[in-house]
């Protein structure tokens, strides 16, 4: 699962537009804005990937981990 506010602050910080960000990642602005609202749970990782890029972070840093799968029943 991405971590959306992340993504967006770091967005803000570099001066990405929504539409800047679907030019780098080279998908539409459409898509940009589903994975960002929520709507597209789980991204494919190419778009991960290039959002990564785009941003000048590693996947880690936009990614949430759910660490409760590690944890015993």
């Amino acid at each position: 699962m991405l971590n959306i506010k992340k993504i967006k602050d770091l967005m803000y910080t570099k001066k990405i537009t929504m539409y800047r960000l679907a030019k780098i990642c080279n998908v539409t602005k459409s898509r940009v804005i589903r994975v960002l609202n929520g709507t597209t749970k789980n991204p494919h990782i190419d778009i991960v990937i290039s959002i990564a890029k785009a941003l000048e972070v590693t996947i880690d840093e936009i990614v949430i981990k759910d660490l409760s799968e590690s944890k015993e029943g």
